[in-house]
């Protein structure tokens, strides 16, 4: 028996040493930064014959509309979008009626899509993923996200927009049906955009 206690003990010893080394191996961090780029995006305005034109927002517009991208891009190689917030903020809301938007509010599609080229028509943003309906008297947001397109994950380099199959979009437009009036020519939102971006490769 105490033989046996004997070599069973060096064995237990070295698969100890083993694990803590294999633990140590998982435990060293990784050189990617997780950081939030945000970017003013301008004014939704409706078109002469009174709708609200597709619209889609990419989520390698980090690359052009963040104030806070470029300074990331000076310090890492890569970087891969995560998330993109969308604030749609109201210009006219409900308890406040002005004299240039007195017709009905009428309603707003926001969906994702899982590539960055824009749908046809106002209808067709209902198909999208996570579609929402929303009226335009009232600010709200979207969360768009990299989970439905695997090619999201891929990397980048800091110095060009990803390809566009590798992007993701949020996007909206009204729907053209009987009563759903929007006033013609006219700012509806202002909005602006919240993306989260992991970055890699620090130079």
């Amino acid at each position: 028996m105490l033989s046996r206690k004997n070599k069973m003990g060096p064995r237990s010893a070295s698969a100890r040493n083993r694990n803590r080394q294999v633990s140590g191996r998982r435990t060293v961090a990784t050189d990617t930064e997780i950081r939030v780029c945000t970017g003013a995006l301008g004014v939704i305005t409706t078109t002469a014959a009174g709708i609200i034109a597709p619209t889609a927002v990419a989520s390698g517009a980090v690359f052009g509309s963040s104030t806070e991208f470029a300074s990331y891009a000076a310090r890492f190689d890569q970087y891969r979008v995560k998330k993109l917030k969308i604030y749609f903020i109201a210009c006219h809301p409900e308890q406040v009626p002005t004299a240039t938007d007195t017709a009905d509010h009428g309603a707003l599609f926001v969906g994702q899509s899982e590539m960055g080229a824009v749908v046809g028509t106002g209808q067709q943003v209902m198909s999208l993923y996570k579609r929402q309906v929303r009226p335009t008297y009232a600010s709200f947001s979207f969360t768009g996200t990299w989970d439905r397109n695997p090619n999201c994950k891929l990397w980048s380099q800091t110095n060009a927009v990803p390809a566009g199959t590798n992007q993701f979009s949020v996007q909206w437009g009204t729907p053209a049906f009987a009563n759903n009036a929007v006033v013609a020519s006219t700012d509806y939102f202002s909005l602006f955009a919240e993306w989260t971006v992991e970055f890699r490769g620090e130079m």
